[in-house]
């Protein structure tokens, strides 16, 4: 009987850890969508589940980087050459905006495009 109740606890406490988990990554703010950068660029850039940055004209379509988000608010990009960027990120609503790793300092804003669907 009390190895069985080890069981259920060892059980018990496997799918708490994983529920929690689980709502860690669904609680992760959403950067996937597309994102308009605004005068005088007026560039659009979709994020995609797969961890892939779109850059979106009308003339063409082209992968731009890799992402991942490390810990809670961390962007790393990753171009073709090996190079990567880290940013810390917010969304504020329709806002996103990178920050400087170091020293806090907004470096870009773009606001979710209208059209997204995301």
């Amino acid at each position: 009987m009390t190895r069985r109740i080890q069981h259920l606890a060892i059980l018990a406490a496997s799918l708490l850890i994983a529920g929690v988990a689980f709502q860690s990554c669904a609680a992760r703010p959403g950067i996937v969508g597309d994102w308009d950068s605004g005068a005088p660029s007026n560039l659009r850039f979709e994020y995609r589940p797969d961890g892939s940055v779109w850059l979106m004209t009308e003339k063409v379509t082209r992968q731009v980087w890799r992402y991942e988000v490390t810990g809670n608010d961390v962007l790393t990009l990753h171009d073709g050459m090996g190079r990567k960027r880290e940013y810390r990120f917010s969304i504020q609503g329709s806002t996103l905006t990178f920050n400087d790793v170091e020293t806090g300092t907004a470096i870009e804003r773009y606001t979710r495009a209208k059209s997204s669907s995301r």
